[in-house]
């Protein structure tokens, strides 16, 4: 029988995207090794990784070595941008608060045999084989003109007259490193990628009007293509499709208004996301290849929460593990066997279009979605690093009673505010009308003082609280 040319697409879904590791981990435990690995956003991030050439090993040291580090070691603020807005009293200087570019250095040292499409192009099918080098695609979105690019190495496609394959370019004379940012470049978070247009002949310059800049600006691939299993079947041309969707990974409005600007994009990304699945599934080029959807159900995760990193992997190797040993496949069986388990012909012997007998029986494809499911005590969850643990005891009282800790300080600034403005009335002398002047100046200054730390207090809050215990509970992720 045929080798299949078998494709693992890798949705967006933040922090969320460990869980992708885990995912992989369990598909190369039962041989099932993908010829073309897919990714959008933190799906490209940690595709990219794993097509360069590293094991589901280096993807979990790799990423635990992230997961100690500090928030603001990996989070660069666009400093620049903002004193300029600041200081020339102009928005416009803005439009994004984070650089990436320390993502895109731990991308880049984690890279293993390959760095950009052209080395990928230049290695042959045994070098790739014996490197665990994949093809690898990235979809990003045009901020120009809202197309979408999808980053691969150079594919022997025609174009239409505008330059576009199935309404999309190609783009390959970039770096995975600059792919994987232009596609987690999240809207009002992180500053729009420019990509210049090369002078050599590549797709990315197809469709640009003649007074366009020579440059493209890219937002998060999520925007067109959360999850993009129609690249996998109009583009890598794969039979057959597995894919790791955190769509539907987050659907409770609570933690998206709680969550601050990062988590109520993420939130809006996905109700997008959910309605692009929906309509990518039934497209006729995706219905006639074997795909199977797998959701790791893992509940509400916030954008930027690096402390459940370990509970995410392992729930995404549960999770993949559970779906495969349901469908029959073991991990003693070859590649070839599980695949036939996984992908049961589907014959039919009249037409799906027009109905006419067919001389040959056809194997339509399959379209299945499997959501994981697991007991209360399935996943041990590792919610904090030991930095975090001994911070969370240090801040106990303040996870547990934050409303009175307010109260408490509320008070406190109350009182010294009216200490002040009392001292300034003695000042006076007892002149009546200084009198007048400093108590009503003090009330003033006392108010000032409430409102600011009522601000200040309830940002401290929630901040705390996402520190502490960011993720759901395990109740909130069994039910």
């Amino acid at each position: 029988m045929a080798a299949y040319k078998l494709a693992l697409v890798l949705s967006g879904g933040g922090m969320g995207g460990a869980a992708h590791i885990g995912a992989i981990k369990a598909l190369e435990e039962f041989g099932l090794i993908p010829d073309a690995v897919l990714g959008a956003s933190i799906g490209a991030f940690v595709g990219s990784v794993y097509a360069s050439g590293a094991t589901p090993q280096m993807l979990i040291d790799g990423w635990q070595a992230i997961s100690h580090k500090k928030l603001t070691d990996l989070l660069d603020l666009d400093l620049s941008s903002l004193r300029q807005a600041v200081t020339s009293l102009d928005h416009t200087h803005v439009t994004g608060f984070l650089l990436g570019q320390a993502l895109m250095q731990v991308q880049l040292n984690n890279y293993v045999h390959a760095r950009s499409f052209a080395e990928l192009a230049h290695l042959s099918p045994e070098e790739r084989k014996a490197k665990h080098v994949k093809s690898f695609y990235a979809s990003a979105t045009s901020l120009l003109d809202g197309v979408e690019t999808v980053f691969c190495e150079p594919q022997d496609l025609l174009p239409d007259s505008d330059g576009l394959y199935q309404g999309r370019r190609l783009c390959h004379h970039v770096t995975f490193v600059d792919a994987v940012r232009a596609s987690f470049s999240l809207p009002a978070i992180f500053k729009p990628f420019r990509v210049d247009l090369p002078h050599q002949a590549c797709g990315c310059q197809a469709g640009m009007a003649l007074k366009a800049p020579g440059y493209h600006l890219y937002v998060d691939g999520a925007i067109k293509d959360d999850y993009p299993i129609t690249i996998a079947a109009k583009v890598a041309g794969a039979d057959k499709i597995i894919g790791i969707n955190l769509t539907k990974a987050g659907a409770k409005a609570n933690f998206a208004l709680n969550g601050g600007l990062p988590d109520l994009q993420s939130r809006i990304l996905k109700i997008i996301a959910e309605d692009q699945y929906e309509a990518d599934r039934w497209d006729k080029d995706v219905a006639r290849v074997d795909l199977l959807t797998i959701d790791p159900a893992i509940g509400d995760v916030a954008m930027f929460d690096m402390s459940m990193g370990d509970w995410l992997i392992e729930r995404g190797y549960q999770a993949v593990k559970q779906c495969l040993l349901q469908k029959g496949l073991e991990p003693a069986l070859s590649r070839q066997d599980n695949l036939d388990r996984l992908f049961p012909p589907m014959l039919v012997d009249h037409c799906p279009d027009c109905g006419q007998t067919l001389p040959e029986p056809l194997d339509l494809g399959s379209n299945e979605q499997y959501i994981a499911h697991f007991p209360l005590e399935a996943v041990n969850r590792q919610a904090t690093t030991p930095s975090q643990q001994w911070l969370g005891k240090s801040l106990l009282l303040l996870k547990r009673w934050p409303l009175g800790l307010a109260l408490i300080g509320l008070i406190s600034l109350f009182l010294i505010g009216g200490f002040q403005f009392w001292w300034v009335y003695r000042l006076g002398n007892g002149n009546d009308f200084g009198g007048l002047v400093f108590v009503g100046g003090g009330l003033i200054y006392a108010a000032t003082v409430l409102m600011t730390a009522l601000l200040i207090g309830s940002w401290l809050t929630l901040f705390f609280k996402g520190l502490l215990g960011g993720g759901p509970s395990s109740e909130e992720l069994s039910s």
